[in-house]
Formats: C-alpha cells, structure tokens, sequence
C-alpha cells in the first residue's frame, strides 16, 4: 500500500461483491496516466501528421432534373420515373460519355475520369447528382460539368436522331399512300406526324441541368481536425482498456478497499502517514494505540503469537 500501513486479523476472508468496483477503476486510471498519455498523444499525433501529408481532394456537384412533361400523350408513374433516373444515373458515367468528355478536359482521359466521377439519384425528388472530384477544385468543377453537359448533349443528339428517322418513316409511308391509300389511312399518318411533333417538343425539355458545379473552397478529403478528432477518441479507449488490463495483471493498492479485493484480508487499523513530523507522530501513536486495542479484543486466550512483517 502506498505510503500506508495495515495490521490484518488471520483468517478473514473477503467474499468478492458482484458488482463493478468504479473507486478501484478511476484509481487505476489515475495512476495509469502516463500510459494513457504515451497511447493517446502519439496516436493522435500520428493520425493528424498523415492527416496533412496526405494530398488535397476536392469535390464538386452538377445536378440534373427529371421534369414531368405534363402531356395527355405521355403519362409517368412513379415506378417509371425510378426506371428513367437509374438509367439516366448509369449512363451519365459510361465510357463514351466518359471519352468525349474527356476530348473536353484538359489532362484527362476516359481512364481518369471513371475514378474522378460519380452518380447518385435523389431518392426524395426526381434529381440526379454528378460528383466530379479532383485535386484542383476548379479541376472537379470542370470534370462535373463538362460530363453533365456532354451527356445531355449527347442525349439530345440520339432523341433528334431517333425522332428524324420516324418522321422519315412516317412520310416516306405519307408518299405512298397518297396513290393508292385510304383517306383514313392518310389521316392515321398525318395523326401520327402531329403526335410525333408534340412528342418531340415535350422530350427534349424533360432533362435539364438544374445546378451547375460550383468550385468548392474547402477540400473534401482529408479532413485533418475531424481524424484527429477520431483518432483521439479510439485512442483513449485503447488507452482507459490498457490501463485497467494492467491494473488487472498487475494491481497497484492505494485504498483499504482495493487491499481487501486483492488480498481477501481484511484491514484491522490503516497507519497514517504525514508528511509533517509533528502531526504524523501524533496521528501515528493514536493508530498503534488504537490497533493494540483491536488486538485485545481480536485476539483469543490461545493465541499469543503476532508476526511483524514490517515496521510499516
């Protein structure tokens, strides 16, 4: 025990209580601190070092909106919707997006762009989000919106060519039954040319670019506060799940208490120990008179003998 003596009565043994022992922790915490310390502070350190090291990445987002046309000729439910954005989200990072955006960036290839962007639909509204990231953060805002616009113009070009080869159908059809067709038939297919005419104006505003990417003025990764943050708080449970591993293999006694836990003797008399001559004297003949009468009264008629292990 530090700087403590105790005087024992043999054969008293301590039945072990059930229950979590939170004085003997906070002490073994308290007299552990300096190898709560070497964990903690070097863990830390080492985290937010790498932490800043570590090259910047920045990140920038363009978003595109799904519109509802509104057409009695083109109606969409919501399982649809869902349909047309999960395909609009693959295509936006497909390789022939990829390689005639990159023709556009400066750099960049359809390679370098497959790990620089990325695609997440808004489960909430009918948007589409395009990430584009780079070290440069007018590098990512580039990478973002060059990809958006290449894909809506892209995609653009393929309704236009798909709407012109049906209309050269329809009025290649038109020719050739204006001889020998019905005034019905003719009617059906000046219908459809109408039908497709209204078609096609309602498409090709469907998909718009609703944001732009906006250069960000503060890297997304890494993020030195924040793992240093993360890094202290994992390495202080290491540390508290060290010091009491330690105070179980190897228990230091500071408390009547803790003795009686380890041990299983129980304390007759605590000897005080001052620092001030004086006081400790006094303090000290009170104590051994105090434990002489515990020993009156403890010990039986038979048994004379008491062993001194120490003066303390």
């Amino acid at each position: 025990m530090e700087q403590r003596g105790a005087a024992f009565l043999d054969g008293s043994r301590f039945d072990s209580e059930p229950h979590i022992d939170v004085p003997r922790h906070v002490s073994a915490l308290r007299s552990s601190g300096w190898l709560m310390a070497s964990i903690v502070v070097p863990l830390t350190g080492a985290v937010l070092a790498v932490s800043l090291l570590l090259p910047k990445t920045y990140s920038a987002t363009a978003t595109l909106v799904l519109e509802d046309p509104g057409s009695a000729l083109q109606v969409r439910d919501a399982e649809s919707s869902a349909r047309q954005l999960a395909t609009i989200q693959r295509l936006l990072t497909s390789r022939d997006v990829l390689s005639r955006a990159a023709e556009r960036v400066p750099g960049e290839t359809a390679v370098t762009l497959e790990s620089k962007v990325s695609a997440k639909v808004d489960e909430l509204a009918n948007l589409v989000e395009l990430r584009g990231r780079d070290r440069d953060p007018a590098g990512a805002a580039a990478i973002a919106d060059q990809v958006t616009r290449t894909f809506l113009a892209a995609r653009r070009s393929a309704q236009r060519r798909g709407f012109a080869r049906v209309r050269q159908d329809l009025e290649s059809a038109l020719v050739r039954l204006r001889g020998e067709g019905t005034p019905d038939e003719l009617r059906a297919i000046r219908q459809r040319l109408s039908e497709l005419s209204v078609t096609e104006a309602a498409t090709g505003d469907e998909l718009s670019l609703a944001e732009s990417a906006a250069v960000p003025t503060a890297p997304e990764s890494p993020r030195p506060v924040q793992n240093a943050i993360f890094a202290f708080f994992g390495a202080l449970f290491l540390a508290v799940l060290a010091a009491l591993l330690r105070d179980v293999v190897a228990p230091r006694v500071s408390s009547p208490r803790q003795l009686r836990a380890v041990t299983g003797l129980r304390p007759l008399l605590v000897l005080p120990h001052g620092r001030r001559r004086r006081r400790a004297a006094s303090q000290t003949r009170e104590a051994y008179g105090a434990l002489a009468a515990s020993l009156r009264l403890g010990l039986s008629e038979d048994q004379r003998i008491i062993l001194v292990t120490s003066p303390h």
